[in-house]
């Protein structure tokens, strides 16, 4: 049994970082520009004045979820708004999904990776028939500001699929 993803939203932020301004921003005895641009191919990275909770609940609201259509809410999060109460469930209760569990991961990188498989799990166990998995980090305030490496490779923002 495959799982399919069935919809999806985002949450982009407004303010963008571009490799112009971090160029600006960091003196280094290269091109910064086309360097970012090589190495990583990234063109600009967005900031966001919003906690991770209401960045996962906008990419979510997209898709207009009713309470009882979700059985289960997976957050990935490095940056959660606090450890208690989770940024899981502060989503939940902005979304009003009052009958799914939910749980946070804090995993960078390969969590989403790591969100699906579990998704997959309880999907392919039978009990289960929907998913909602978000992935949202506020990196920004979480690296230190005059770190060029750290600054050129993160962003802020939210991503949500129904599987």
């Amino acid at each position: 049994m495959a799982i399919i993803i069935s919809s999806a939203g985002s949450y982009i932020p407004d303010e963008v970082i571009s490799n112009k301004g971090l160029s600006e921003k960091f003196d280094q005895p290269f091109d910064i520009e086309n360097w970012i641009l090589d190495k990583t191919g990234i063109l600009e990275r967005r900031k966001s004045n919003l906690k991770p909770s209401e960045q996962g609940f906008l990419a979510a609201k997209e898709m207009k979820l009713k309470d009882g259509e979700i059985d289960f809410i997976i957050v990935n999060t490095f940056t959660g708004d606090y450890t208690l109460p989770q940024t899981a469930t502060l989503i939940q209760e902005k979304l009003g999904l009052k009958k799914a569990f939910a749980f946070e991961i804090n995993m960078p990188c390969a969590g989403p990776v790591y969100a699906l498989s579990m998704a997959e799990m309880f999907l392919k166990s039978g009990r289960y028939k929907k998913g909602l998995l978000i992935g949202v980090d506020k990196m920004l305030d979480a690296i230190d500001p005059d770190d060029f490496l750290m600054n050129v490779l993160f962003g802020e923002g939210a991503g949500a699929i129904v599987v």
